[in-house]
């Protein structure tokens, strides 16, 4: 008996036919038809095949199990009785009739297609598997693909280390963002989930003005405490206790202090929803956010507002592990105390990382002093305002490091672009440095440690610390902003387009998620925005 396939399906056969798709007569190829392109195979071992409806009309002939048992040689048979195209519920030409897999009499799946060995009774077509029992080393079978791969879902990522299914590659990864984890949060730094057992992760609610809130117990969102200080307020002393989420609906006028015997020691996460602001009133005291935990301790903060603050700082970290900011905005701190002009974010022997986060229209926008460092990633910073001091300070041995970073100097002030008088290293890539045309004096820091790669640089002086750098000598005729000096997002990248080359490890998309090239020095426009 022989058996053939419409062309439809030929990519299931390629692995047996090394030679390609037949024509039934054995001359060559179908005049109406097309190639189609082979199975690969994953890096899970999974094989994925091509979507039949990508290819082109035309036959193919399958092995005669009567007569071959050579899988990897060309095959003819007499001409096919069969129509131009068998409809897809029977993909398959046995003796002249259409049929689906189910309705095979001396051949099987597994005979024909090693690779796709189950038939799936439903559509008629052979597939790699139909449930897990059929996959093997850990897969799982993707049910819409019928293939097995290592993921369908994150609850298939048994590993903390790689808690997130990856949608587009069906693999376990690292989490990226806080909502990978549900409730809970994401350690960004290493890439875990905060634990899943309530005793190691409390899970806390704060909506100001909800009603009754005072005597919630800030457990659900339907039971919000007053204030995201109340809610850390709350918490108990225990020894399992290890990490903290608190979940902000709402603005929030009073300030919050991360520190304390509870929560020393512990990562703390203050998660935005509905717009979620902080905007305290301190009044030339504390900042509206702070982090100040001795030793140790880590602050995570995302999706929220933080305006207006009069304090020290707006947002900030003295003494502590981390501080690390998403898709935030920082904007108008202006101290009180005028002496003391206030950063949008400050760090003091403590890390700063701040990632799709616009930091802007602050007497000083970043600050990191002592032996730490500073990462700004997809993160504008600019228009402070001022008049003696930087968009960005590097002070007392701190390192910093700019990645996909729009940097602007927006206001014409004396002050420079990037002061690193004591800095143990700056490193600058697939950045945009932008000055206003009637600056002069844009960077501040010793050369020899200061290295910029792929870049716009508003001094010619700069071309020569490092490659493939671009000279803007004025933004506002050269760069198409969406609003000079107060938006530095892109309506078009003029100088900046095909400046920056992405590498792995940099970010995936930009400061809204629009997707980057995601390939090995692919060019790309450099700085926070794609237009």
């Amino acid at each position: 008996m022989s058996l053939r396939r419409h062309l439809s399906v030929c990519a299931c056969l390629v692995a047996q036919l090394a030679a390609g798709c037949f024509n039934p007569t054995g001359t060559g190829g179908d005049s109406t038809g097309g190639s189609t392109a082979a199975p690969t195979t994953d890096s899970t071992g999974a094989t994925t095949t091509p979507d039949p409806g990508t290819t082109t009309t035309g036959t193919t002939a399958l092995p005669d199990s009567t007569t071959s048992t050579d899988t990897t040689a060309p095959v003819t048979t007499a001409p096919d009785e069969c129509p131009a195209e068998c409809p897809p519920e029977a993909p398959y030409c046995d003796g002249g009739t259409c049929v689906g897999c189910k309705d095979f009499e001396d051949l099987s799946c597994a005979a024909l297609f090693p690779d796709q060995p189950n038939c799936d009774a439903d559509s008629g077509v052979c597939v790699a598997c139909l449930a897990d029992i059929q996959c093997a080393g850990g897969l799982v079978c993707h049910q819409q693909l019928s293939q097995c791969v290592e993921c369908e879902e994150s609850a298939d990522c048994g590993d903390p280390a790689a808690p997130v299914c990856d949608q587009a590659t069906h693999t376990c990864r690292a989490c990226e963002a806080h909502a990978e984890c549900g409730e809970r949060a994401c350690e960004r730094e290493t890439g875990k989930c905060f634990p899943e057992s309530a005793l190691a992760t409390a899970v806390r609610y704060a909506e100001p003005g909800a009603g009754g809130c005072d005597a919630h117990d800030c457990l659900t969102p339907d039971t919000p405490c007053c204030s995201v200080a109340q809610a850390l307020i709350k918490l108990q002393q225990s020894n399992e206790l290890t990490h903290v989420v608190v979940h902000l609906a709402g603005t929030d006028n009073a300030p919050v202090n991360v520190t304390g015997a509870v929560l020393a020691g512990r990562a703390v996460a203050l998660r935005g929803t509905d717009g979620a602001a902080l905007t305290a009133k301190t009044n030339g005291g504390s900042p509206t956010v702070w982090l100040n935990n001795g030793a140790a301790g880590r602050l995570y903060l995302a999706d929220v507002d933080v305006f207006d603050a009069n304090g020290a700082a707006a947002v900030a970290c003295t003494t502590g592990d981390l501080l690390w900011v998403d898709d935030a905005r920082i904007s108008n701190a202006q101290n009180v105390n005028i002496g003391n002009p206030a950063p949008g974010l400050y760090g003091e022997n403590c890390d700063l990382h701040a990632d799709r986060t616009v930091i802007v229209g602050n007497q000083i926008g970043v600050r990191i002093t002592g032996d730490r460092k500073a990462t700004l990633r997809n993160t504008i910073v600019a228009g402070s305002t001022n008049e003696l001091r930087s968009e960005i300070e590097v002070d007392n041995g701190a390192r910093l490091e700019l990645v996909y970073a729009t940097v602007g100097d927006t206001n014409n002030k004396i002050g420079s672009l990037l002061a690193a008088t004591s800095a143990l290293n700056v490193t600058i890539r697939n950045s945009a440095l932008v000055a206003g045309p009637n600056d002069t004096l844009v960077i501040t820091a010793p050369l020899d440690n200061l290295t910029i790669d792929y870049s716009a640089v508003p001094s010619e002086d700069l071309l020569g610390r490092g490659s493939g750098n671009v000279y803007v000598a004025d933004p506002v005729a050269e760069i198409d902003f969406k609003s000079w000096p107060n938006d530095l997002r892109l309506d078009a990248p003029g100088l900046l387009a095909n400046v920056a080359r992405w590498q792995p490890g940099d970010p995936r998309t930009d400061l809204e998620g629009a997707p980057r090239p995601a390939r090995p020095d692919t060019p790309d426009v450099a700085g926070a925005d794609l237009p």
